[in-house]
């Protein structure tokens, strides 16, 4: 509410807010930059990161003017970016005619029936499609100043490095930190490090299941719905991942049978 309250404050009642809360006196410098600095240079490519500096600095105050811009709303933010965050890109036309040519073919014995509207609705809008999940601003608080777990502190090296990857692929947005307060409906999630095989590199990994504490709510994954024998939530198809694999194998026996001169 302060946000959209802002404009209509005294300077006087603004400095007193800035002067009681560190959010708000950062939120305040935040509305002077996004009247001052282009953020257009976000829809461009990104420029190669700075070797000392494992984030840039300037596009993460860039990303949290667009983020005001958009009064933060975080999905308006990714709409806008397109790119890597959406599928925008995507020949979805030549997609659904594809789909037109086998929609009406059953499935072979024994596979389960492909929900292809819902499936084409999944990959354009992403998964899940419907659900609610809360948590109070308490939990959030909690997250946020929540100490990092050993394993990061020992690697934080690794793990800025790997950050500024992963931001490099869209697969995250970085934002200062304060911004957790004016993010209506935001869950945060701990992160921990992990180390594949031989690889002396860390990876990240997010977990939306764990809390920080007895009164932290924040746990995302505790309020799916469940899909198992109580009944399918009407928005979650059947899972049949386990036997993904092996039906995508032969699939491909079964091609390579047919056609055994075509390269694939």
């Amino acid at each position: 509410m302060s946000h959209f309250s802002w404009e209509f404050l005294t300077s006087p009642v603004k400095s007193l807010l800035c002067s009681l809360h560190p959010a708000t006196r950062s939120y305040s410098r935040l509305r002077l930059v996004t009247s001052l600095v282009a953020v257009h240079h976000l829809l461009g490519p990104r420029p190669a990161p700075a070797p000392d500096k494992p984030t840039d600095k300037t596009r993460l105050t860039r990303m949290a003017a667009a983020l005001l811009r958009f009064n933060f709303n975080y999905g308006n933010l990714i709409c806008w970016l397109k790119c890597l965050c959406t599928y925008n890109h995507r020949d979805w036309t030549l997609l659904q005619n594809c789909i037109k040519v086998v929609e009406n073919i059953p499935p072979p014995s024994g596979w389960p029936k492909v929900n292809l509207p819902h499936a084409m609705k999944v990959l354009q809008q992403g998964c899940p499609l419907a659900d609610h999940h809360h948590c109070s601003f308490d939990s959030v608080l909690q997250q946020n100043l929540h100490p990092p777990s050993k394993d990061l502190q020992k690697e934080a090296k690794g793990v800025d490095e790997c950050l500024r990857k992963e931001e490099k692929l869209s697969y995250h947005i970085l934002l200062p930190c304060f911004l957790f307060c004016f993010l209506f409906g935001l869950h945060l999630v701990l992160f921990w490090v992990a180390h594949k095989n031989d690889d002396p590199d860390p990876r990240l990994c997010a977990d939306p299941t764990s809390t920080v504490s007895k009164t932290d709510n924040g746990n995302a994954n505790a309020q799916m719905p469940d899909p198992g024998a109580h009944g399918h939530h009407k928005e979650n198809p059947p899972i049949c991942c386990g036997t993904a694999f092996m039906r995508q194998l032969v699939w491909l026996w079964n091609l390579r049978i047919s056609y055994p001169y075509y390269y694939y």
